[in-house]
C-alpha cells in the first residue's frame, strides 16, 4: 500500500509541476525557503551583537565625563585646606556635540544686458560633508568634538561651614570649569 501511496503522489507532483503556472510557484517559494535559510545559516557572532545606537553611546559618554569630572574636582578640593572629607556632583547642560568637515563651494556669475547699462550678479554656495571610509560605510569626518556645558555643581564637606573655606572651593571650582559661582553650590557634610 505504500507503493501505491509512493506513486499515486509522484503522479500528482509530476502533473503540478507540467505547467507553467506551477513551475513559477515553486521558483518563489524556493527564493523565499532559500532567503529564509541565509538568515539562519549566514548568521555570526559579528551579526548577533546589537550595535549601541548613537543616543546610546553619547548618553554612555556624557555619563564617563561627568563621572570623571566629579572624581578629578574631588581629587583637587580634598587638597584645599579646611575642605576635608568631599563629595562631589556635577550636573551637564546638554550632551557632546560634533563639528564635522565641510567642503565650501561658491560660483558667481556676472551677467551684463545688450549695451552694457545693467549688470547682476549672482553668487550661489554649496555646502557639502567630507565623508571618509568608516567601520559603517562611509561617515562625515569629525573636526571637533565639543565637550559638554557644566550646568551646575554641588560640594559637600566637611568644611562646608567655614566661609574662607567656602570661598576658596567656590573660586577653584569655578575657575577650573569655567562656570560662574552662582552655579556652584558648597555646603556642610552632615
Amino acid at each position: 500500500m505504500k507503493e501505491l501511496d509512493y506513486k499515486k503522489y509522484t503522479e500528482k507532483l509530476q502533473s503540478f509541476l507540467t505547467e507553467k503556472k506551477n513551475w513559477l510557484f515553486v521558483a518563489g517559494l524556493l527564493g523565499i525557503l532559500l532567503i529564509f535559510l541565509s538568515e539562519i545559516v549566514g548568521t555570526d557572532k559579528a551579526d548577533k551583537v546589537q550595535p549601541t545606537s548613537a543616543t546610546q553611546t553619547t548618553a554612555q559618554s556624557a555619563s564617563d565625563y561627568t563621572l570623571s569630572l566629579e572624581s578629578r574636582l574631588q581629587a583637587i578640593i580634598s587638597n584645599i585646606e579646611g575642605a576635608g572629607n568631599v563629595q562631589v556632583m556635577v550636573t551637564l547642560e546638554n550632551s557632546e556635540e560634533y563639528v564635522y568637515a565641510q567642503t565650501e563651494k561658491s560660483d558667481t556669475d556676472v551677467a551684463t544686458q545688450a549695451g552694457g547699462d545693467n549688470t547682476s550678479e549672482r553668487v550661489s554656495y554649496e555646502n557639502s560633508y567630507i565623508l571618509v571610509e568608516g567601520t559603517d560605510g562611509k561617515q562625515a569626518l569629525v573636526q571637533t568634538k565639543l565637550e559638554p556645558e557644566v550646568k551646575g555643581v554641588a560640594v559637600v564637606c566637611s568644611g562646608g561651614d567655614d566661609i574662607a573655606v567656602v570661598k576658596r572651593i567656590t573660586d577653584v571650582v569655578s575657575t577650573v570649569l569655567g562656570v560662574s559661582t552662582n552655579r556652584i553650590c558648597v555646603t556642610k557634610m552632615i
